[in-house]
Formats: structure tokens, sequence, C-alpha cells
């Protein structure tokens, strides 16, 4: 009976669901805080930054998923369908930014309405309403797309980018039953015309401190591997081609003179790429050149077109006819011109109407916080932008061409044995680019 009695015992414990384990970020003392200057389009913003207690994918996947359960949960007076309704009519809007070392939440209104959101987040904060059922729901949501299935630039550059930015795919620690607490943030940029100090003040002071010494992660700085990546599909036509490197620019002048460089390659319909692989050859709808900031003076710098998968090798010949060109100095005052004024004008525009942006900026130049005036150098550099100097050190500003990394998705054409020599991977259409980039690095 004695060992009855301890197998049922046993048995009982086994089949127990295991307790959601709570994790808690929060900062130890009081928040560096920041005045940015207005935003242009009357609303009022306020962004609240956390330590993110791990740079591992599936750890932030799992934060970014908490954090979105609790702000779109309910509070002591409201159920989440009344929440979501209150934030409707008052014009509240949350955004979720995940940062190099931080995961930043977001939240803009009307001035008219903006304490009433801040109530509001503060509510939701102190007292969160955790579904495990709505965090599963959220978790998937986060998990990267397969941009081998999409074949989208723009969701290829968001895999590497945080490939780039977030090496570790899994820390081992399995966070499907976890539940999440958000206290004090480390860093906190207003931006109002209203005089909100004191609402916020009683927000920041209503939120937990954290009481342990929590040992954070140290920002990982990597680099896309050189060679390679072919993902073979019998089934299509079409190749899209996506040659990327990542850069580290020595100063802001650097770092523009690239950055115009690339969007004469391959922005807007004046640039060489749109000019001769769409007008002339007519081989691709899309050509296009992106140069992604993902951090002070870092980016990603790209090209990338989709063409029939028989002509990807004759179009990635252009490619490199067309940056050698531009990298010996080949760019006219006119273009240059007229980049600066949509780069100076699209940064403007993002400055003054997406506070996601300029706090992400702002943590990019004042991690530490600042002490008097907020400056942002980038837009100074763009406005002293020497078109003679970018030539002549065209050379500098753009790497040579063999260090990209070359990625083909579709078709059956694979790379000849001489495009191999730095590396080479074949990628499975059902896995992430993970599984190659990993293998290459």
């Amino acid at each position: 009976m004695t060992l009855f009695r301890t197998f049922l015992v046993a048995l009982v414990c086994l089949a127990t669901p295991s307790l959601a384990q709570e994790e808690f970020l929060a900062s130890k003392t009081s928040p560096q805080y920041a005045n940015l200057r207005p935003m242009a389009n009357g609303l009022s913003a306020i962004s609240l930054m956390w330590p993110l207690n791990s740079l591992a994918e599936n750890r932030i996947e799992a934060t970014h998923a908490g954090l979105a359960t609790i702000i779109n949960g309910g509070t002591e007076d409201l159920t989440p369908f009344e929440a979501e309704t209150f934030r409707e009519i008052k014009g509240i809007n949350f955004g979720l930014t995940t940062l190099q070392a931080h995961i930043m939440l977001t939240l803009t209104a009307p001035s008219d309405s903006f304490v009433d959101g801040i109530t509001h987040m503060a509510e939701l904060l102190k007292n969160p309403e955790f579904s495990q059922d709505w965090y599963a729901r959220q978790t998937v949501q986060q998990r990267p797309l397969l941009a081998t299935k999409t074949r989208r630039p723009q969701n290829v550059l968001g895999v590497l980018t945080d490939f780039v930015l977030f090496p570790e795919e899994d820390d081992g620690t399995d966070t499907t039953m976890r539940t999440f607490r958000f206290g004090m943030p480390s860093h906190v940029v207003l931006r109002s015309e209203a005089n909100v100090e004191g609402p916020v003040g009683t927000f920041l002071r209503s939120l937990p401190i954290q009481t342990k010494n929590v040992p954070l992660p140290t920002p990982v700085v990597t680099d896309l591997p050189n060679g390679v990546i072919f993902a073979p599909d019998p089934d299509s036509r079409e190749t899209l081609m996506y040659v990327i490197k990542t850069e580290t620019f020595d100063d802001y002048d650097d770092f523009v003179g690239a950055n115009l460089l690339m969007d004469y390659i391959g922005a807007y319909q004046g640039s060489e790429m749109f000019r001769v692989i769409r007008q002339e050859l007519r081989a691709a709808y899309n050509p296009a050149s992106d140069f992604e900031q993902i951090g002070k003076n870092r980016a990603l710098m790209a090209m990338s077109a989709t063409v029939l998968s028989s002509e990807w090798p004759t179009i990635l010949t252009e490619f490199e006819g067309i940056y050698t060109a531009i990298q010996n100095g080949d760019a006219t005052d006119q273009g240059l011109n007229n980049n600066k004024r949509r780069l100076l004008g699209s940064l403007d525009y993002r400055l003054n109407t997406n506070p996601r942006w300029g706090a992400s900026q702002y943590m990019d130049e004042y991690a530490g916080g600042a002490k008097g005036q907020i400056n942002f150098p980038l837009f100074r550099a763009i406005v002293d932008a020497d078109f003679e100097k970018i030539r002549a050190n065209a050379q500098d500003h753009l790497p040579p061409f063999d260090d990209y990394l070359i990625i083909l998705i579709g078709g059956t054409n694979p790379p000849p044995e001489a495009m191999r020599a730095q590396g080479y991977c074949e990628q499975p259409l059902s896995k992430p680019l993970r599984h190659c980039l990993t293998q290459l690095r």
C-alpha cells in the first residue's frame, strides 16, 4: 500500500502543469530622463526603456510577447475589451521596439488625452493582467518570418538585422510558461508641449525597482559572414538576389558619405540600378539598394532585385559594375544633392512625427544619459556633406564588392564553383536564414 501511495503521488506531480515563472525587468535606480522637442503632428509621446535580461533571440521574442500581453490586457476597472475601446476613443496607441540592449514601450496620444494615456499605462504596468493564452499567441507572432517563403527584400533585411544584433538564437530557457513584470525603466524620453512632468513622476514612483543585482548582457557587434547562400526552388522561375554587408564607420561624415553613395546606386527612380537594370535591361521591376542604420555609425548596406533565374549571374555582374563605378567616384553633384535633400527630409520627418525613431536615435547617441542640450550630430553631417570629398573618399565609404554576402532565393540555377570560394551554404526553404548564416559564420 505504501508503494502504491508513493507511485500515486509521483503520478499526480507529473500530471500537474508547471507553474509560470515570472521574469522581472526593471532598473535599480531612477531612470535617465530626456525631453526632446515636441513633435510636429499634434501628438505627445513618452518612451520607456527597460534593459533586457538576455540578448538571445528566444528570450527577446518572449519579452516582447510578454510586454505585448500586458499592454493588451485589462486593468482593475476595465476588461481587455473595455481597455481597447478606451484607447481607441482617446486616440491612445502603444508601440513596442527592440533596441540593441533594451525593450522600448512608446505611448502616443493627442495632447489633450496624453495624461489619460499615462494614467492608463500606469494601471496596466502596476498590476499586470497576464493571460497565458494571449502570451502564447503573441509569442507565435514574434517569430521571424521565413524570408525564404516571402522572398521580399525587406523581410530578408529584417532577418539579417536580427542576426547581426542578436546572433544567439536560443539560450536554452523554456519560455513557454512565463509571466512578466515591468518596473522602473532605465531611460525615459518625453515629447510633449504640455507640462506633464508631474503625472509622469507620479507614474514612475508607482513602479517597483530592481532590488537584486542582475548581470546585464553586453551588446554584441557581429558582422555578416562572407560567401554565398543559395535556396533552390524547382517550382520557381525567379530568383531574389540580395547582396549585403555590415559596416562600421569611423565617424558621421563617413556614415553619411556611404549613405548618399548607396542611395545613388539604388534608391529612387533616378538611381543607377533603376536606370540600368529596370529601364535599359528590363530585367527587374524592383532593383533597389538599402542603407539600414543599426547603431551609432553602423549600418547594413545592401542591393537587391528579383530576376529570372537564368539571368541572375548577368544581373549580379551589373550590380558589381554599378557599384564599382560609384566606388571610383562616378557620381554627379545633381544626383548626390537630390539624395541629400531626400535623406534630410526623410530623417527630419521621422524625428518630427515618429517618437519611436527619435527615442532610438537618442539611445544610440546618449545611452549613458544626456547632460545639457540634446543634439543629433547625424543631421549636421548630412547638412555639411561635401560632394567633392564624398567622391574622393568613395573607396573608404564603400567596402570592396567581394566582401558582401550574396543570398539567392528561388530557381534552380546554382552559383558556380568560383563564387563559392569564400564559403557556400545551400539553404532549405523550410528553415530560417539563420541556418546558413550560422554555418558560414
